[in-house]
């Protein structure tokens, strides 16, 4: 009777299920295998068990563990593998997932418990210090792995650290990092492919290039090194050179990385359709239907020919895609792109933020992740990025734009003063009211539904300038430029507040001299400091230094009115002297601009780096040097620095030189390229200066 009870559970469990019982351990074990396939973990683990219970083995125990309905059948099963000798890193961390404990600290007692069973080949103190790092103790995984890599160098522990270095963005110490381990010989190919990556986000593409070129020097597995190469000029939009390296990828490739396989086939129909070649596509997808078991690969193949049509349907393909491969940076790099073709910019900019660091951060996918930002409203954040990019040197005209934009939509937000000034005036009660609604509206970036507002208004006032003044708003939040120029013209619009968006919508739209002649004329009879300065900034963006000085000054004319002797006079002053001099014309008046800012601000660099160079551009080098001299004594700022640096350089005092720009040279490249100076151009400073 008892065995009788006893088979009881198993042949409940497995009720309907022909023949179950009598399967062999080793069948039911693959028959499970066939469920996890086809995503039916529930009976996966039924049979997955089923195999345990008919014949002890840690792998079915292990199989068991991972399908498991609840954690304490996961915990129960997977101490049964462990217990059989089945060890390694993934199982430990599997049940530290699954123990129960609450506490970090408890957490991490019991890791470094089990941490002590694993068998001496598993590298313990790469272990060790990934369990620190799981559980929020990042210093202490930091100091684990320096420590092991002091006693022993191997290329996990470069990895564990550069990756540590990678996610806390410690560029300026990554890099040499990995460099170092280079020179030692401890670096393998997932070391070089994060020194290029990181050498990119800082600009220095050659460089990058360089080292997975290097990398590539009697490298059995050099697929991925030309996967890497193939990768980075995708990012740099060199199309026909990653094709080229996506080739040679193949021919090296090792049959059993089926992930690399798969990688290989989407970058390649990436970029054919970044460059809208369907041939291509219909010739990958063609190739890869005779290949059943490349599934994913042919279904975002298929997937680009129809975002080329522009089939809708391509979402909903990539979303799939996304979620069975939610760690395939390329698959999120082709949702963005589809995403933003169809103005799904709230999805792309949740898609941007699940990049991995080192492709978020690569320039290209900056300036487009800021631009989506800015779309969504996301404006500070959207500055911040194209500050960044602009902080390690990877400026460019585009980003430029972009930050022009950004500025003028940060503006619009800022200046609803401009709005609440005109409806100052007697207006009467039913617009009042209805005004403040709009502005309000305006403030909270719900531009469509004021111009429906403002439609009406415009029936009942239609010669009304705050009225007016509000649609323009409202349109230039829209993105409607062109209408924004319209409606300014047609009303003949002379209020500078409100002229000033025909400026911004003609640069918007690229139409650069155009917008400059208009602000020219808006600002002939305006009265706001913020009007010039913003056109200067434009002028600057174009290198129209003198001009641009010009407006600065206009602007320091009107604040020394108002608010003088102020931070904020000085820093005008202080630019308006600093593109004086980069005019190169009329020097003695950049000395009396930057001469009024140094006295109201005597411990900003910037000012004191202008009036240095103005001095030394009027040959008053013996004055420049005791300014800078005495500002150094109290803040070594490498601006300050260089600049003395220079003078001494200029002057012919080489030793002088050569002392500070060796200072300089022990300084991260992002802090000198803040100052615009590159490491190449310090190197040709210095070895001058030592050889004179």
């Amino acid at each position: 009777m008892k065995g009788t009870l006893f088979l009881l559970p198993a042949l409940f469990i497995f009720a309907g299920c022909s023949n179950v019982y009598f399967m062999s351990a080793e069948k039911l074990y693959e028959r499970g295998v066939g469920y996890v396939q086809s995503e039916q973990r529930q009976k996966a683990h039924r049979y997955f068990s089923a195999a345990a219970q008919k014949q002890p083995d840690p792998l079915y125990d292990w199989a068991a563990a991972q399908t498991a309905p609840n954690r304490v059948s996961a915990q129960l099963f997977a101490w049964r593998a462990w217990e059989a000798e089945f060890r390694n890193r993934e199982i430990l961390f599997f049940l530290l997932s699954v123990s129960g404990d609450e506490n970090e600290r408890d957490k991490i007692s019991y890791g470094l418990e089990l941490l002590n069973q694993l068998p001496q080949s598993q590298d313990k103190d790469l272990l060790k210090g990934e369990i620190y790092l799981d559980y929020g103790q990042v210093d202490s995984a930091h100091s684990i792995w320096n420590r092991a890599m002091e006693a022993t160098p191997r290329a996990s522990l470069a990895n564990a650290i550069g990756r540590l270095h990678l996610v806390r963005g410690q560029y300026d110490s990554l890099i040499p990092f990995l460099e170092n381990a280079a020179s030692i010989q401890v670096l393998d190919n997932s070391g070089y492919s994060l020194l290029a990556f990181a050498l990119s986000h800082c600009a220095r593409y050659n460089e990058a290039e360089s080292v997975l070129q290097k990398a590539l020097r009697g490298n059995a597995n050099a697929s991925m090194i030309y996967h890497d190469l193939a990768w980075i000029n995708m990012l740099l939009s060199n199309n026909e050179q990653a094709l080229g390296y996506l080739h040679r990828a193949s021919r090296y490739y090792i049959p059993t990385q089926s992930y690399l396989a798969v990688n290989l086939s989407i970058l390649r129909a990436l970029i054919y359709r970044k460059t809208s070649d369907t041939e291509k596509l219909q010739e990958l997808r063609d190739t890869l239907l005779k290949h059943p078991a490349r599934k994913t690969e042919y279904t975002f193949v298929d997937a680009m020919i129809r975002g080329i049509t522009n089939d809708i349907t391509v979402l909903k393909t990539l979303d799939s895609l996304r979620a069975a491969a939610p760690n395939n940076p390329l698959i999120d790099l082709a949702a963005i792109d589809e995403y933003l073709r169809f103005k799904k910019n709230e999805k792309a900019n949740r898609a941007f933020a699940r990049l991995p660091v080192h492709i978020q951060r690569f320039p290209s996918v900056l300036q487009q992740y800021a631009a989506t930002k800015a779309s969504v409203g996301e404006l500070d954040d959207a500055l911040r990025i194209v500050r960044s990019m602009h902080t390690l040197g990877a400026a460019s005209e585009e980003t430029l734009k972009l930050r022009q934009q950004i500025t003028f939509r940060l503006r619009l937000d800022d200046v609803d003063y401009t709005l609440q000034d005109l409806f100052e005036n007697n207006l009467p009660e039913k617009i009042d009211d209805d005004l403040n609604e709009i502005v309000l509206l305006l403030r909270t970036k719900r531009a469509d539904s004021a111009l429906i507002m403002l439609d009406n208004l415009t029936n009942d006032f239609p010669l009304d300038n705050s009225v007016t003044a509000a649609r323009i708003q409202a349109l230039f939040a829209m993105n409607d430029y062109d209408q924004v120029i319209n409606e300014i013209d047609i009303n003949r619009i002379n209020i500078p507040e409100i002229k000033v968006f025909k400026a911004r919508a003609q640069f918007l739209l690229e139409e650069t001299e155009r917008s400059i002649e208009t602000y020219r004329q808006t600002l002939e009879n305006s009265k706001k400091p913020y009007l010039y300065l913003e056109f200067a900034e434009l002028l600057t963006m174009h290198d129209m230094y003198a001009e641009a000085a010009v407006q600065y000054r206009m602007a320091a004319d009107i604040l020394e009115n108002h608010l003088p002797n102020t931070e904020a006079l000085a820093f005008v002053l202080g630019k308006s002297a600093w593109f004086q001099f980069k005019s190169g014309k009329d020097l003695n008046l950049a000395l009396r601009s930057v001469e009024k800012a140094y006295k109201i601000e005597k411990t900003s660099v910037d000012i004191i780096n202008t009036y240095a160079s103005v001095l030394a551009g009027l040959n008053q080098h013996t004055k420049a040097i005791v300014l800078l001299s005495q500002s150094i004594e109290n803040y070594r700022h490498p601006m300050l620095l260089y600049r003395l640096g220079k003078i001494y350089y200029d002057t012919g005092r080489s030793n002088r030189a050569k002392d500070l720009f060796a200072e300089l040279a022990q300084i991260p490249d992002s802090i000198l390229s803040e100052i615009h100076l590159t490491r190449e151009e310090l190197e040709g400073f210095t070895n001058i200066a030592a050889a004179n």
